[in-house]
This record gives structure tokens, sequence and C-alpha cells, in this order.
């Protein structure tokens, strides 16, 4: 979970020296949606895998493509090679993730294991926050290849103490001795590639649209209908597999479920476009190293992190989560339109605040709707209920990229392009100065400083997106169920816990 939690962040730093390094900031969208595509999609089928094969060797081989992906992307000779180790990256983290889970209930005793999920959450916490500076030094200082280079040294310790120490303990391991491709009929692939199929159409034409082809053009066209057809054949192969389809339908009509799955794509959309558009604001207008802006943002993801461990501690002891939620979402509001003001000369006190406030609100109401899913569901639709939420959060995060990048670029080129002082400077000049090297445009520093507008133009329509999401998350709260979570009494578990976890532990492995 370290080493998702790494390569989740660290790329945000180095995104400025990528696009200069390869010339292609019109991939920007690619480097965030490449690795979180597959890493949203597959994390059911890898869940099928985890049930049905030996979860030592299913989980070693999900951190052996990781590392495949690491090294792709370390030593990629163009920006179309590194996108496609983003890529075998995903495919790994979303057996890591998924494996990280299935290892827990495996292994742990059932009453136990919200501990050690709080665990998991809080590596991935560290690491988030920490990767940022680290990978900001070795941006600097000795190249951003090494972002990636370092996971090969993490991975191997990983690979030599997983079957040291990693003992599964199955109660009924019936599944597993089946015939193995009775084993690989259980899992839903139809469901799975329709359904990736549909989100890459939708993803092309929004990197397309607008950029590289015109709205209006059959290519953008033919990849919307596209969209569509195909989502709507994926909804049809679920209702017809029923419960061993990708996403049941019957829980996606639960409301706890669907509303909560609503909030956290739209909370998680913002907070991805400020993990990206952030740096290059530091970086791109401020002049900030890559070391700086990563010690700038930090803010954010200390301030998310802090308010998530008391949100959590707060709903432990009360039981109600909902007045997190609308509380969270509120204040979230406010620090994503106080972001919406990032200028030229912002200080670094106010840019601080501004990101202090937005990580409160994302800590405080973000998750939450994992919480309200222990209150809302049976503990047989719990790990079916988690997957559609986590997949609705990443959903989210992959969004972000190809919208934000979509009005970024967009923006920039307008401004440029109807500038008499810039209206020479070409779009294939933009693309290839990237973030940091936006003074080698033009010798003239009046003509920089106009493209150094446009760039803050267009950040500040960014973060108007992530506004408008947070503002949008508002909608889901009146469709939340308002339950209460049974809490401890006297440093003991309520009675109506303990049934449940007595009668886990005489079923586990069905």
């Amino acid at each position: 979970m370290f080493l998702v939690g790494i390569d989740a962040s660290i790329i945000g730093v180095a995104i400025p020296r990528i696009t200069a390094s390869f010339r292609s900031l019109d991939d920007i969208a690619w480097y965030g949606s490449a690795y979180m595509l597959p890493c949203t999609v597959l994390q059911p089928s890898f869940g099928a895998f985890f049930k049905s094969f030996n979860v030592t060797y299913v989980y070693m081989a999900s951190i052996i493509l990781f590392e495949a992906g690491s090294v792709l992307c370390a030593a990629a000779p163009t920006s179309t090679a590194f996108i496609l180790g983003r890529a075998v990256s995903g495919c790994g983290a979303a057996g890591i993730f998924q494996g990280a889970l299935s290892i827990i209930g495996y292994t742990v005793e059932k009453k136990k294991i919200p501990l050690y999920y709080g665990y998991v959450v809080s590596v991935f916490g560290i690491s988030t926050c920490t990767a940022p500076i680290f990978g900001g030094a070795l941006t600097d200082h000795v190249s951003w290849r090494w972002c990636f280079w370092i996971n090969l040294p993490i991975g191997c310790v990983v690979l030599v103490l997983v079957p040291m120490f990693i003992r599964v303990r199955l109660s009924n391991d019936a599944l597993r001795k089946m015939p193995v491709l009775v084993r690989l009929r259980r899992i839903d692939w139809i469901g799975t590639v329709l359904f990736t199929g549909a989100f890459t159409c939708l993803f092309l034409a929004l990197q397309w649209g607008g950029q590289i082809k015109p709205w209006k053009s059959p290519e953008v066209i033919g990849l919307i209908v596209g969209f569509a057809l195909l989502l709507g054949v994926f909804v049809w192969t679920q209702k017809l597999m029923g419960e061993r389809s990708l996403i049941p339908l019957r829980l996606l009509k639960q409301r706890t479920v669907l509303f909560g799955s609503m909030y956290l794509l739209l909370m998680y959309l913002a907070l991805s476009v400020y993990l990206y558009y952030i740096p290059i604001y530091f970086q791109a207008i401020r002049g900030t190293s890559a070391t700086n802006s990563g010690v700038r943002i930090i803010a954010l993801d200390v301030s998310r992190v802090v308010f998530v461990v008391i949100a959590a501690a707060l709903v432990t002891k009360w039981g109600h989560y909902m007045p997190f939620m609308v509380a969270g979402s509120g204040i979230g509001a406010i620090g994503a339109g106080l972001l919406t003001m990032l200028d030229v000369d912002t200080g670094t006190a106010l840019s601080t605040i501004y990101m202090l406030i937005w990580g409160a609100g994302a800590g405080i109401g973000a998750n939450q709707p994992f919480t309200a899913l222990q209150a809302a569901l049976s503990e047989n639709d719990m790990p079916i209920g988690n997957g559609i939420t986590v997949f609705a959060l990443q959903l989210g995060s992959a969004l972000a990229y190809a919208i934000s990048q979509t009005m970024f670029l967009t923006e920039v080129f307008h401004l440029v392009e109807t500038n008499p002082l810039t209206q020479n400077i070409s779009r294939s000049a933009i693309l290839a100065a990237g973030a940091t090297n936006l003074g080698r445009l033009s010798t003239n520093p009046e003509t920089v400083r106009v493209v150094r507008s446009a760039y803050i133009s267009a950040i500040k329509d960014v973060m108007l997106v992530a506004l408008v999401s947070v503002c949008l998350a508002h909608l889901a709260l009146p469709g939340m169920e308002w339950l209460k979570i049974p809490v401890d009494k006297a440093g003991e578990q309520d009675e109506e816990m303990v049934a449940p976890i007595k009668e886990g532990n005489e079923s586990r492995g069905n």
C-alpha cells in the first residue's frame, strides 16, 4: 500500500518536468487516466481472482506487474511508452489494493478488521504526504525517472517478505479445488471488457474534443455514441449475470451505496484536480522548484489526513456519520471557492490557508460513505458495497484528469491565439514548452507575461471545475440514509455487534 500511495501522488510534482522532457503537455490527462482506469475497473476482477486462486501467489503477481510498469515508466523513451507503463502499473495497483484488503479479511480476527484497515489507510496517507517532498527532491536533483526507479527496491523487499510471513487460513477452500477453467469462468470477463471499453471511449472523447479534433467531428461523436452503447450493453449483461456480475444492480439501487458513491466520485474528482494542477500553479506561475512545490502542497495532504483521523474518532464515539458528511462538504466548498482566487501575486501564507481549509473539509467528509456502508449493508454485501464505492472514488479521479485537461488547454490556446503579442506562438510550441519552460517561448518578457497570464486564467478555470464538483456533492446528501453505527460501551462492543462477529467467524470462507 505504501508503494501504491507513492505512485499515485509522486507523479504530481514530476509532471511539469515530464511534459518538458517529452514535449507532451497535451498528454497530462493520460498520465493519470492510464493509471487510474485499469486500477479502477479491474478491482472487482482481482477480487474474483483472490477468491478463486492462491491469495499469496495472486498478490505477488500483482506486485510484479506493478514493478514492471514502474520500470517501463522509468526507462520510457517517449510519452507513449510512459503512458503504457502507467497503464501496466495501474493493473498491478488494482491487485495490490484488493489483495491487501483480502489478506486482512483472511488472516485477522473479524473484530480487529476495522483496526487493520485503519493501519492500511494510515500507511497510504503517510505515503501520500511524504511522496511529493522526496519526489520533488528527486526531480530537482537527480531525475524525474527516479520517482519510478525508487519503487524497485521497496517492491523487491515486499516480494521476499510476503511468502515468508503471509499465512492465509481458510475454513473452506472448495472453490480453489475446482478446475482452473471453471474458476476462470466465474469471473465476469464480458462485464470487465465492456466497462473498460465504454470508459476508454469516454476518456478519448474528453481528451480529443476541442483540442485534437472538433467536438462535432465524426471521431468524437462516434466515441460518445460508443460509450453510450457499450455502457448500455454492460448494464444489460449485469442484469443477466445477477449476483455474479461485475457490479450487481441490486446493490446500486440501495440508497446509501448509490448516493455515497456519487458523493465519493465528486469529492475525489476535486481532490485529483488539486493534486495535479496546484503543482503546475506553483512551478509554472510562481516559478518554484519541484521540491518547493512538493513542500507547499503537503499542507493539503497533512490537513486531510489529520482530519480523517479526528472525524473517524468522533464517529466511532458517537456513531453518527451524516453530520460529518454535511460539514465536510460545506467546509470543502469554502476551501474550493478560496482556491479559485489563486493568482500570480497570491502569497504563500494565503495559498497554504486555502489548501488547509479544503483539506480539512475533505478529511472530515470524504471517507464517511465507507462508514455508512457498515450501517446500511449486511455482512455478506459489504465486500461488494466497498468495491462499488472504491470504484466510484477512483472513477472520479480518472474523470478529473480528462475533464480538467480539456478545460485547461482550451483556455490557454484561446488566450494565446487571441492576444496580438502571442498570436504567432503555435499550439505545438506551447505543448513542447511544457509547464516549466514558458520562458523559452519568447525573448520578449512581455510576451512571456501574457503566456503566464493565460496559464493562470486556465488554472482558475480548472479550479472552478473542482468547486462545481464539490458543490454538486451536496446533492447526494439528501439521498443518504441517516443511520447510526453501533458504538463501544465501556471499551467493549455492543451485543448487536458481537453476534455478527461470531457468526462471521463460524462461516468464514463460505
